[in-house]
């Protein structure tokens, strides 16, 4: 079973990290992460994925 190292992180707009939602080692396919925004302030966020060495991100808006 391979494993991955996992990063998970959530910046605002000008690159600033607000919150580090994950950080571990994970088996390879489908993961579900559950965040408790109640304490992020609303705006526009990305939401940084890495894998390895492989990033990818996501807009994500919180009202």
């Amino acid at each position: 079973s391979d494993k991955a190292d996992v990063q998970i992180s959530l910046f605002d707009l000008s690159g600033r990290e607000v919150k580090k939602i994950l950080t571990t080692r994970q088996l390879q396919g489908k993961q579900k992460v559950k965040m408790d925004a109640a304490s992020i302030q609303p705006g526009i966020y990305l939401v940084v994925l890495q894998v390895n060495d492989q990033l990818t991100s996501e807009k994500l808006i919180i009202y």
